[in-house]
């Protein structure tokens, strides 16, 4: 068992806050250790190249404490190194005021570990997260997790957190018997699905390209041809081909090239889509079971702020909040969930009603629209939805 702690002396100086007091690479564990840090921007961070994957990390059974923002406020904050440094935390944060920074590995495991500060997990493959306590009460301080093939089971979460993807799609994700509650500033989102901006996709030498959608003009097993549209060449490569209306609608298949109107696919459709087909090229994020999770004095549940694909939400619970809900989905069920004791806590949550925050007077389970999808194209923004058994009370 190793304990470390880092001069916690007030920062003179913006540059006080060296880069990081742990930096790991791949195939590393670390385990029954306690550190806390004040001067860092962070306290564990996995390094090398930009883009570049690592793999085989294990963090168990540590206690990382992070207090960048500790003290006090100056009579004038703004000439402070904590205000150069992230504004006191009253702002969003970067990648420099971060407890835990971990990126592009495949296989990690952080398990039975007590994390204080903003932690993200981004970019994974292949990882497992049980039995922690992460808690956020310092600034406006996220717990970001993303990736693909993903248990998070049996963690204590306090303050915001969220689902967000990065170079990776969302996918593969079971989260079971997790806690959480919000009682801190900031805003009160738990375990939210920030996939809306993220169905676009990032390439290096294109920069941002868009999702798209159109309607079909005509098709083959393995290739679409639109009836409008010039899409860039090999724009769209990697994206996937997701019929969203009309014939064969609720699957998608990776594109594997495109040129002009025409995209050619992976793997043959199992129905071909026809003139009434609408298609959207998109990052298709989901494929998830959370089950059994709780949750207390939070805006929203498990809220998908953007469409998910193939997910299950089975007996959550959630205690004085506005509910469990999502922008647009296929193929998503909400069954036996329960939200007991609605109430309101931040606006630009949820419709726009008439409370004193702008948001409804009720809570609710299921779909809210709202028209912030309407940027992708006019389609049906959900698609073989199932909402049974759930309970609603005070």
């Amino acid at each position: 068992l190793t304990w470390l702690k880092w001069p916690l002396v007030a920062p003179k100086a913006p540059s006080d806050f060296i880069p990081a007091a742990l930096t790991v690479g791949g195939e590393v564990a670390i385990e029954r250790l306690s550190i806390m840090v004040r001067n860092a921007q962070n306290v564990i961070r996995t390094g090398g190249k930009e883009r570049e994957r690592a793999r085989d990390v294990i963090l168990r059974e540590l206690r990382v404490h992070y207090l960048p923002w500790a003290g006090r406020p100056g009579n004038d904050p703004e000439k402070d190194p904590q205000w150069a440094f992230s504004k006191w935390g009253i702002i969003n944060g970067t990648e420099k005021d971060v407890a835990v920074l971990v990126r592009g590995i495949d296989t990690l495991e952080v398990s039975d570990s007590e994390i204080i500060g903003t932690q993200r997990y981004l970019d994974l493959r292949n990882a497992r997260f049980s039995g922690n306590h992460f808690a956020n009460p310092m600034g406006v301080s996220w717990t970001d997790i993303g990736g693909q093939h993903i248990v998070f089971e049996r963690n204590q979460v306090e303050g915001v957190s969220s689902w967000r993807a990065s170079t990776l799609p969302l996918r593969w994700i079971y989260g079971a018997d997790n806690t959480t509650r919000n009682l801190g500033r900031g805003e009160r989102e738990a375990f939210t699905f920030d996939v809306n901006r993220d169905l676009g996709m990032y390439q290096e030498k294109r920069g941002r390209v868009e999702p798209w959608a159109g309607p079909v003009g005509s098709a083959s097993k393995r290739e679409v041809r639109f009836a409008k549209g010039e899409l860039p060449a090999g724009a769209y490569r990697g994206f996937d081909a997701l019929v969203v209306s009309g014939r064969g609608a609720g699957q998608y298949r990776e594109v594997e090239d495109n040129e002009g109107q025409s995209v050619r696919i992976a793997r043959d459709w199992d129905v071909t889509p026809d003139a009434t087909s609408v298609i959207l090229l998109a990052r298709v994020m989901g494929h998830c079971v959370f089950q059994r999770n709780t949750a207390e004095d939070v805006s929203v549940l498990l809220q998908m702020w953007g469409p998910l694909y193939d997910c299950t939400f089975d007996r959550n619970t959630v205690a004085r909040s506005q509910g469990m809900w999502g922008l647009g989905g296929w193929h998503v069920q909400w069954v036996h969930n329960a939200l007991d004791g609605a109430g309101s806590h931040h606006g630009g949550i949820g419709p726009s009603r008439s409370t004193p925050e702008r948001t409804a007077e009720y809570g609710f389970v299921g779909f809210t629209m709202s028209g912030r999808l309407a940027e992708l194209g006019r389609f049906e923004y959900v698609n073989g939805a199932v909402i049974r058994g759930n309970r609603l009370s005070r």
